[in-house]
């Protein structure tokens, strides 16, 4: 009833309350913001300097090259240990000895990261976009929010899996291979096949 769906809710709030806390304090939250941070001024630096919407193309181009690699390799290594993790930390244990369904928990634990990588991308990439405004103006301000928005979806998607694969990993070395299989799979061996369709066609 609804009853239950409240409780639900606020089992899945508290947990993912729990675990973006968690995060701030292993310095997840800075680590993720200060590596967006870093390689989006970087590349911002780096790039050409041509003034006007055809330099600020060039950039937001750039740096979305950059995330189809970046983004995805820190969403599954943020996520990988998020299930299996806490059960050798014991932490599960505590949690299940509660009213409280696996399923919430799952849930509770990837909005929790979400939250983090999320924030993390945003205020990283987000300086990046400061930096484009105070260079070029506001002329291209929109194709920059397109790209922040598709960079928090594809980091969402990443998370997601990592979840699933620490859900059925019996340990955290093998929660972390599989992890580091489905970055290479989706970022080097899928790229590849695909080139070379296209090269065919």
């Amino acid at each position: 009833g609804s009853d239950g769906y409240r409780a639900a809710l606020r089992h899945m709030f508290t947990i993912a309350a729990t675990e973006y806390r968690l995060a701030v304090r292993g310095r997840w939250a800075l680590a993720l913001t200060g590596l967006f941070t870093v390689f989006g001024a970087m590349l911002l630096t780096f790039s050409g300097s041509a003034v006007g919407p055809e330099g600020v193309d060039r950039i937001i181009a750039s740096l979305t090259s950059l995330v189809v690699y970046l983004v995805p390799l820190a969403a599954l290594t943020f996520g990988y240990d998020a299930i299996v993790g806490r059960e050798e930390e014991g932490w599960l244990a505590v949690v299940f000895s509660l009213p409280v369904r696996r399923g919430e928990v799952v849930v509770g634990n990837y909005l929790g990261r979400l939250l983090v990588l999320a924030g993390s991308m945003v205020l990283g990439f987000g300086f990046t976009g400061f930096l484009l405004v105070r260079e070029y103006g506001t002329a291209r301000w929109s194709a920059f929010l397109t790209f922040l928005v598709a960079t928090v979806a594809v980091g969402a998607v990443f998370l997601a899996l990592a979840v699933l694969l620490s859900t059925i990993a019996r340990e955290k070395a093998h929660a972390l291979g599989a992890a580091l299989l489905v970055w290479v799979w989706f970022v080097l061996v899928h790229d590849l096949i695909a080139l070379g369709v296209l090269a065919a066609f």
